[in-house]
């Protein structure tokens, strides 16, 4: 059985994922972020995504930004896309990003 349609054992209510696309194809990538954004919006879930992949942040609700383990800005996004309409394939950058 897939992780796409494993059944998760209880509702969390928070989720921690270290570059939970980082390894994986463009289109397991974009379904494990579908995955994560239904889990944050119809569970509750408070889901923080750390990755070096800055063409995450359209999807998140906050993004802070971080650089030699400082803050180095937040942001609010009022009006966050939903991950199945957005393109990943954007340049990655190297800095920290945590969503």
């Amino acid at each position: 059985m897939s992780l796409l349609h494993a059944p998760l054992p209880k509702i969390q209510k928070i989720l921690l994922c270290d570059e939970p696309t980082g390894a994986l194809d463009y289109q397991t990538g974009k379904q494990i972020l579908t995955l994560l954004q239904e889990m944050a919006r119809k569970q509750g879930t408070t889901v923080i995504i750390v990755t070096h992949n800055a063409s995450l942040a359209p999807i998140a609700d906050r993004v802070i930004r971080m650089h030699d383990a400082k803050i180095k800005s937040v942001e609010l996004n009022p009006n966050p896309q939903k991950s199945r309409t957005w393109n990943t394939r954007k340049e990655h950058r190297h800095e920290k990003t945590t969503y």
